[in-house]
């Protein structure tokens, strides 16, 4: 489980934004998001960098606890 600050998310949309972005990532089994803590949990044996570049991808600047 990897957990990251996301300090640019402020709503549930954003929430649902960066949901999104990982449904094409297979390696990706939970995406759970607090978006009062501003924190992004992920369960996924994916690398901590291909990660990062999903929630990039979705216009947001992780970074990691």
């Amino acid at each position: 489980m990897y957990t990251y600050q996301v300090s640019d998310m402020s709503c549930g949309k954003c929430a649902e934004k960066i949901t999104k972005a990982f449904d094409g990532v297979s390696q990706v089994n939970e995406v759970k998001i607090n978006v009062e803590s501003k924190e992004v949990c992920i369960d996924s044996s994916a690398s901590t960098s291909e990660i990062i570049e999903v929630i990039k991808s979705a216009g947001y600047s992780p970074v990691e606890l």
